[in-house]
């Protein structure tokens, strides 16, 4: 017993050492990822605006959140690390620019070329807080239309989607140990290599941002279930969207699948083309979750797959962020469970057929970290495969291959030149 505590605190201080501890992040310390190489490629067409886009103008964030609101606060960012009080969330725009020393020409270089060590800064520049919605939980449904209609937020997040071709809203919900201004400006970077077409909404829920936070930072992932379902429920009609994309990282993970699964139970009779129809859920990116694999096995026995026609799920063995979290609770963790699921749970997983696994380990043997655990945006293979999959849900279309359990697909070693291969 004593080994184990020992090791889990060792643990547990080198991941401070090599994480943010601080209570707040300073905007501009993000600098733009390496570029998912179906861009380098040219394999999409969302690559195609890169070229011509004005970078001078900054990206829009939207963000919908639920943590404290701080007074008086001089900070661009005026949210801190606590629950909100409020019935519901609050709403705000954050404008983030792309600097390079040496001008634009160079951020549209660094934006199209494989080079991974990048000099372009993404800043979040300011940040406007909108009037939340006049509602409460037991507000009418009349009421709600009516304020929704006339709100803010959602009319600048309709007026953002009519000025690009694709209607298509991604929805970020981030993980443990993280800051609002980080996150704003990581998906500003995904909106970046989305071709800045469509409109970003950061979820954020209160993690507090520090290591020896992560008992809190779970509880209130698990608070945040119910304000999140509420909120993908209406999204996509509220605003007009075709389609809304989710990419949930580490502990936001259990916060969409058991919001969805909570959905899916609510509309027992609906079939899963019925809830494609009414949610426009188009699909769920699932990036090293945190999250029990019984938990998410109980979540696909109560369907919560049938919400969107596309769930894929990336997992690593040599997480190491998940292998600490495995200690602490004692259960293997989703995102690094490669190798570790019983036949019959085998067999739920290929029943489940719009639920894809995807094993980054080949992939991580080139881009990996330390930690292992931020690949889906620092790791331009997985990136790449994330931007792909949400016009080819199918793993081998986007040149993946089955592993040896005819479950999980993985990176092959001469993925770069699979993927040259592929016509757009």
């Amino acid at each position: 017993m004593r080994k184990k505590l020992r090791n889990l605190a060792s643990s547990a201080l080198l991941m401070c050492v090599l994480s943010n501890c601080a209570d707040y992040a300073e905007p501009g310390k993000t600098v733009l990822a390496p570029t998912p190489i179906a861009v380098v490629f040219n394999t999409d067409q969302k690559a195609q605006p890169i070229r011509t886009m004005d970078l001078a103008t900054n990206v829009p964030v939207f963000i919908c959140s639920s943590r404290n609101k701080l007074e008086n606060s001089n900070r661009v960012d005026p949210f801190g690390n606590k629950r909100s009080q409020h019935l519901v969330p609050y709403l705000a725009e954050a404008s983030v620019s792309f600097k390079h020393i040496e001008g634009l020409a160079a951020i549209r270089s660094e934006s199209l070329t494989a080079i991974t060590r990048k000099r372009t800064k993404v800043t979040l520049e300011s940040l406007k807080i909108y009037k939340s919605p006049n509602v409460t939980p037991f507000s009418s449904d009349r009421a709600k239309k009516k304020a929704f209609e006339t709100n803010g937020w959602l009319q600048a997040i309709r007026k953002k989607l009519d000025q690009g071709t694709r209607r298509e809203v991604t929805v970020f919900v981030h993980g443990y140990n993280t800051h609002l201004v980080s996150n704003t400006e990581l998906l500003a970077e995904v909106s970046h290599f989305l071709g800045r077409d469509g409109a970003v909404i950061n979820y954020e829920w209160p993690s507090t941002g520090k290591l020896l936070g992560y008992a809190q930072d779970k509880g209130n992932a698990e608070h945040g279930t119910r304000m999140f379902r509420s909120f993908i429920s209406r999204i996509a009609i509220t605003t007009g969207a075709k389609k809304v994309r989710i990419i949930a990282h580490s502990a936001g993970n259990p916060i969409v699948v058991n919001a969805l699964k909570e959905l899916r139970l609510s509309n027992k009779n609906l079939t899963a083309n019925q809830l494609h129809a009414k949610y426009r859920i188009s699909q769920v990116i699932m990036a090293a979750p945190d999250m029990d694999s019984m938990s998410f096995m109980n979540a696909v026995f109560d369907r919560f797959y049938e919400m969107t026609p596309n769930v894929t799920v990336y997992a690593s063995p040599e997480d190491k962020a998940l292998l600490f979290s495995s200690k602490l609770f004692g259960f293997s963790r989703l995102g690094n469970a490669i190798g570790g699921f019983t036949d019959w749970e085998k067999n739920a997983l290929r029943v489940a057929k719009s639920v894809r696994l995807i094993d980054v380990t080949v992939s991580q043997k080139y881009y990996g970290s330390w930690l292992g655990h931020g690949y889906f945006h620092r790791d331009p293979w997985v990136s790449s495969d994330i931007l792909l999959s949400a016009t080819r849900p199918d793993p081998k279309s986007r040149g993946l291959v089955k592993n040896k359990d005819n479950v999980f697909w993985e990176f092959p070693e001469n993925y770069p030149q699979r993927l040259q291969s592929i016509k757009r």
